[in-house]
């Protein structure tokens, strides 16, 4: 199993022992898993013999899961933790959360340890702005036309 194998594309002696460990595990029928940011056509400067290597098994494209799903995976850290957390601090953290499944996770744990920090048998969403306030900006501000305006002229540094 190697993840991140589009840091070997500007490796050409790396690329070459990977091509001979590749063909090795492959003729003696081991199973390999190959994972990267990007699918192996779309690597530049990977050897050829390689790419196609790659590209003759399985190629799966993983994105971030859908809310439904964040649910469920923080439901079921919770259980497997044996955390008490309400419902609602739940629905927040994957309404909030949908870079990766670290992250998500991460919060839960952060919220969990505060509230048995302070003596909360349950982590309820009194404890969450406190816990997370690193992490979600709680101060949402309204989207307008002016706001728009000055995002923009901050970004591109005009007045």
């Amino acid at each position: 199993m190697v993840d991140d194998i589009q840091f070997i594309s500007n490796k050409t002696g790396t690329q070459e022992e990977f091509f001979h460990t590749f063909n090795d595990l492959y003729q003696n029928n081991k199973q390999i898993i190959i994972a990267s940011d990007r699918p192996p056509k779309d690597i530049a400067t990977l050897e050829d013999r390689l790419r196609s290597r790659f590209s003759m098994g399985l190629i799966q494209d993983i994105q971030t899961p859908d809310y439904e799903t964040r649910l469920a995976i923080l439901q079921k850290k919770c259980t497997q933790e044996n955390y008490s957390v309400e419902e609602d601090v739940i629905n927040y953290i994957a309404e909030h959360s949908e870079n990766s499944i670290r992250d998500m996770e991460g919060m839960l744990h952060k919220v969990v340890f505060y509230a048995e920090l302070i003596g909360q048998p349950i982590a309820t969403m009194a404890v969450v702005p406190e816990a997370l306030k690193d992490i979600v900006d709680t101060t949402k501000q309204s989207v307008t036309p002016d706001r728009i305006v000055d995002c923009v002229c901050k970004y591109f540094k005009i007045r």
